[in-house]
């Protein structure tokens, strides 16, 4: 790997002595292909699809709720389910969102609950969805 480098393309030019060939592919080679994989990406997914999942994933519980945020909920439901959710129910949502940070947060039933369903249906389970219908929702 330590090896210069030669590209097809130099054999009568001026060659750059100074790149081996692990400089080529972790350098050229890995870059072109990482650059290819995010053009990719960005090109299957809308902006506001990317959005919904990034603001979807405060609602897991990591880490047994101490990077909860209400905001970055709170800004998903007023973008995405604004036809659900009136001005009083978002008042009502940051409520319930304080709240439920404390009393789930300290519930053993809660803890490590991956994926998003499965605290769902713990909700259920437990009777929170009632207490908390507003995130249920």
């Amino acid at each position: 790997m330590e090896a210069r480098y030669k590209s097809g393309t130099d054999r009568f030019c001026q060659q750059n002595d100074s790149m081996t060939v692990e400089h080529h592919y972790r350098f050229d080679v890995f870059t072109a292909a990482i650059d290819f994989q995010v053009e990719e990406v960005n090109n299957r997914f809308k902006d506001d699809a990317v959005e919904l999942l990034k603001l979807s994933y405060d609602l897991k519980p990591k880490e047994n709720f101490k990077l909860h945020d209400v905001d970055p909920i709170c800004r998903l439901t007023e973008k995405f389910y604004y036809l659900y959710f009136d001005s009083q129910d978002l008042h009502h949502l940051i409520m319930q969102l304080d709240n439920y940070k404390l009393d789930v947060a300290s519930h053993e039933r809660f803890q490590n609950l991956s994926p998003i369903s499965k605290l769902c249906r713990r909700l259920i389970e437990t009777n929170k969805s009632r207490t908390y219908d507003l995130i249920d929702m």
